[in-house]
């Protein structure tokens, strides 16, 4: 799953409980449950909050609802990764929120250097000639 699919399962599961979401616990839903499937995630949603009401959903809830067993977990992320992300999304005036509403599409876009003959600068390569 994307990050803008986990970002709209959280939007799904706060609905149901009023939880704070940010982009930390956005990042650690991706950590645990970022390998489900969208649609898998937001079946365990529905199914979990029709026969478990007043329980605090959890991602660990999502696993087994999906019947995910996972024995070995995924590598903790690149340090590296995440600090190119943040900066990333600060040239680009995106906040790790706005940044998961948008679609892949816009995020792309909005995350893509200017190049030079987008910018209206025009290239000219210096040729000598030489008139002999």
């Amino acid at each position: 799953m994307i990050r803008a699919e986990m970002a709209r399962v959280l939007a799904f599961i706060q609905l149901g409980d009023n939880r704070h979401v940010d982009g930390l616990v956005l990042d650690y839903w991706m950590e645990v449950v970022g390998d489900l499937p969208f649609e898998a995630a937001m079946q365990a949603v529905r199914r979990f909050r029709r026969e478990r009401p007043g329980v605090y959903l959890e991602p660990g809830h999502l696993l087994e609802l999906a019947g995910v067993v996972d024995e070995k977990p995924s590598p903790i992320p690149d340090l590296t990764e995440q600090v190119g992300r943040a900066l990333a999304l600060e040239r680009a005036g995106l906040t790790e929120e706005q940044a998961a509403a948008m679609t892949v599409e816009e995020l792309a876009a909005r995350l893509q250097p200017p190049r030079a003959l987008d910018a209206g600068e025009e290239w000219a390569v210096p040729v000598e000639v030489d008139d002999e």
